[in-house]
């Protein structure tokens, strides 16, 4: 499988450079000549290091849901403040306990 890429990307460098034998040849080996050089300088991974990346793929990371921001308290409300009785309302309360007292 590997070989059948390599061939596709030697197919690709051909069609880049031109199919004449003589300079289309020479120019494309010269290319893949500089392109070998540039890779020597790469160190090639391990085969453990490949197998993880490539369970690396596989990994599903679940990210943590966010918890919802709480309600805003609602303000308090203060207590009525009850307020005496005026002297009006003293009288009318009077002239009521007399009369059902009456009754």
């Amino acid at each position: 499988f590997l070989w059948e890429i390599v061939k596709l990307l030697l197919g690709k460098e051909r069609d880049l450079h031109g199919s004449s034998p003589a300079s289309g040849k020479q120019s494309g080996s010269e290319c893949l000549q500089k392109q070998i050089e540039w890779n020597r300088q790469i160190r090639t991974p391990l085969p453990e290091e490949v197998i993880e990346e490539f369970a690396k793929l596989y990994s599903v990371v679940i990210k943590a849901k966010k918890k919802p921001e709480p309600p805003p308290e609602a303000p308090k409300q203060e207590p009525k403040k009850v307020l005496g009785i005026s002297k009006f309302q003293q009288q009318m309360n009077d002239i009521y306990n007399e009369s059902e007292k009456q009754k």
